[in-house]
Formats: C-alpha cells, structure tokens, sequence
C-alpha cells in the first residue's frame, strides 16, 4: 500500500517535473523570440532613420542645385569636408573634430549646445580675427568674481583663430588658436578646419550660404 502510494507520489513529482522543464524551456524559447524581434525592430529603425536622412539630403541636393550657389558638406563620420557649386568640388579638406575644448562639467542648461546638427544650416554671418566671449558660467566654474556683461575682459581675441563662420543653431566653423592666444573652452557646437582651409572657405562662403551636415 505504501509502495503504492511511494510510486504514485514518485510519478506525480516526475509529471510536475516535465511541466516545470516544459514551461521553463517554453519561456526560454518565447524569451529568445522577444530578443529577436526587438533587434529586428531596432534594425528596422535604424533603415528607416537612414532612409529619411538620405531623402532629407537629396532634397538639399535638388534645391541647392536649383539655386546654383556654392555650399558646403561637412561628412562627420569620415571627417572631410567640401566646398561645392553644383556637382563640381571646389575644395576638399579635413574636418578637425576633437579640437572644440569642452568644459570639465557642463552646465545643464547649455549641454545641448555642444550637439553638432545634422541636416541643413545656414550662414548667418563671417567674422574675421574673430573674439571670444567668456560666459558666466565659465568664471563660475573657476570660482573666479564675475565681471559686467559689456567687461572688456570677456572678450578674448585669438582663441578662434584667423576666422569665424556663424551658423543657425548655434554652430561655428572656426580656426586653431593663434600663436600666444589661450585655448578657448568651447560653449557652441564647432568644427575647427587647419588654417589655410578654413581662409579659403571664409572667402568662398558668401554670408547666406548653407551647409549641409551628416
């Protein structure tokens, strides 16, 4: 009586065994099925934001095209740039990405200012021996008295370089500092350009121009 009791409880405990493996292989198998849609969703985006950026820059092309003006490309994931009329390079050159000098903390309010755009931006104005403008937040950061707003002291002549082009958003083309100048901490997104690319970009780029970044 008890052996068969012993023999029914010993199967009974096997049935519950093979429906827990059962269960744990089923989840297993709907874990790894959710994993694989997941990176086939995120594949999917990714195409899908590709594509829309390459729709986004033909439509650049053709307009710019139609206005037969001179433009600029700036190719961030290979590092070169390029001054164009039409189908035609004028100029090519490297983009010097590392060179815009953050702060070592900053200020949450300006962390998006260091973003560099994509897409299309436009020139809105040049600026030679241009100066720097230090902000509060700066003296605030070095624990040093923050001076007036109009001070003569926060303009800093030479951290930029020979040049300057401001563009929307807040984005600027500049130069290395020149000989002498302190190295200025970047509170804008920017690309620096070696001296003798960035003089005949300035004089090439009419204010109005557009550029087109990717």
């Amino acid at each position: 009586m008890r052996e068969r009791r012993f023999v029914k409880l010993r199967n009974a405990l096997c049935w519950i065994f093979a429906i827990v493996a059962i269960a744990a292989c089923n989840g297993q198998r709907r874990a790894a099925e959710f994993d694989r849609l997941q990176k086939q969703r995120q594949e999917l985006a990714s195409r899908l934001k590709t594509a829309e950026e390459e729709q986004r820059f033909l439509a650049f092309i053709k307009d710019i095209y139609a206005a037969d003006k001179r433009y600029l490309l700036l190719d961030t994931r290979s590092a070169k740039g390029s001054i164009k009329a039409g189908n035609r390079v004028l100029r090519e050159f490297p983009l010097l990405l590392g060179e815009c000098r953050k702060p070592e903390v900053v200020p949450p309010d300006n962390a998006d200012a260091y973003v560099l755009p994509k897409g299309r931006v436009q020139l809105i104005a040049k600026q030679e021996k241009p100066v720097w403008y230090k902000p509060d937040w700066l003296y605030e950061q070095e624990l040093t008295q923050t001076p007036p707003l109009n001070a003569q002291e926060r303009l800093i002549a030479g951290p930029m370089g020979a040049y300057a082009l401001f563009f929307g958003g807040g984005f600027v083309i500049h130069g290395r500092p020149a000989d002498g100048a302190p190295r200025m901490v970047a509170d804008h997104a920017c690309i620096v350009l070696e001296d003798d690319d960035l003089r005949v970009v300035f004089k090439m780029l009419e204010t109005g121009s557009f550029a087109y970044i990717r």
